[in-house]
């Protein structure tokens, strides 16, 4: 299982180099999956998604088709399977390397939902009521009330791009001043029976991913940060 999650961190990294204005989706979908199996993978989990300013509020978006812009999001879902263990990880990139103010307020909205979903975690409860959970966690964060963790980050694709009108985006999330969102959102890894355990530490909202800057850095946590499981 862990294996899995490392070589989908490696494909991840590669995305984050991948996603600059002027390449296309199915650019970085070859990235990211040449990564994969040049370090072991024996195949995907799925098939690789690749959404693009609106296209990553399309669920399950698989053309893949569209050039990416300056000042988009990138919506990346995708992983590796070793050895018949699937991992499964999606991840939000920004394609200038950094998020906007707005686009990172919405990041950090989300994280915290991710968060106290983490936490809210136990045994006898159901996943409405984690759904709950997230919910009440959006709603804190703002006016702006999402069904879901999932329309969350399909806000975040749309909404914040240069030009969103107003009239079709709500009012962006703001995070709380009485509240301290963490700046370093975390890879979980699973582990057989006991749940997400293993947290890294990757850059802030406000900072780009160290692979984008050229550098090495771990799993691409500039992302509207779902659950990474492996099972």
């Amino acid at each position: 299982m862990e294996r899995a999650v490392d070589i989908t961190r490696a494909g991840h990294d590669a995305a984050a180099r991948a996603t600059v204005a002027g390449v296309s989706e199915r650019d970085v979908q070859t990235q990211i999956e040449y990564a994969f199996f040049s370090n072991g993978a024996t195949g995907l989990s799925y098939s690789s998604i690749v959404g693009s300013g609106p296209n990553g509020a399309v669920l399950h978006w698989d053309r893949n088709d569209r050039r990416l812009q300056a000042g988009d999001l990138v919506v990346v879902d995708a992983a590796a399977e070793y050895g018949r263990y699937a991992a499964d990880v999606t991840r939000t990139y920004p394609v200038s390397g950094r998020f906007t103010d707005e686009q990172a307020r919405a990041y950090r909205a989300v994280y915290q939902a991710q968060e106290d979903i983490f936490a809210a975690i136990k045994p006898g409860v159901s996943m409405a009521d984690l759904q709950k959970v997230a919910e009440a966690s959006l709603k804190r964060a703002a006016t702006w009330r999402p069904s879901s963790t999932a329309s969350a980050t399909s806000w975040a694709s749309t909404c914040t791009m240069p030009g969103a009108t107003t009239s079709r985006c709500p009012r962006a999330p703001s995070s709380p001043s009485s509240r301290r969102v963490p700046a370093r959102p975390r890879l979980r890894r699973a582990h057989r029976g006991r749940g997400p355990r293993h947290r890294q530490r990757i850059p802030p909202a406000d900072q780009p991913h160290p692979a984008q800057a050229g550098g090495r850095g771990s799993l691409g946590g500039l992302g509207a940060p779902l659950i990474d499981w492996a099972a």
